[in-house]
């Protein structure tokens, strides 16, 4: 009887001791999604902006406008200027060319060629 007591306690600390693990893992799994996700830095704007590529290159628009927003916010010009294509487009978000130039511009103030050559163009001035 003392056996099977002790055996019970015993397995009652393993799992108690694998419940533990199981929600600090489940804790970082979350606090590193959170990071990957809303940071700013610009490691995690490239990841943003490459989130936003997958998501055009799977023609899921509306994700993809999703992602390079939350890029182009934080100033990562290749988001800025991908995010112009879509407004340009009409995919995944409304077709509005003054938005679309305006992201254009803004990525080529920050260095972007292809942007500056989209402005080029469209004959827009000022670029």
């Amino acid at each position: 009887m003392i056996e099977l007591i002790i055996g019970i306690l015993i397995l009652g600390c393993f799992f108690y001791g694998f419940w533990k693990l199981l929600q600090k893992i489940s804790r970082t799994v979350r606090n590193s999604y959170e990071q990957y996700s809303y940071g700013k830095s610009t490691m995690d704007l490239a990841a943003q902006y490459e989130l936003g590529a997958n998501c055009e290159k799977s023609k899921n628009y509306e994700d993809a406008a999703r992602w390079y927003q939350k890029a182009a916010d934080g100033g990562y010009a290749q988001a800025q200027y991908s995010l112009g294509g879509l407004y340009f487009k009409g995919e995944g978000v409304e077709k509005d060319y003054n938005k679309a130039i305006e992201l254009y511009r803004m990525a080529a103030e920050n260095g972007n060629e292809d942007a500056k050559n989209a402005l080029k163009n469209l004959g827009v001035e000022g670029v």
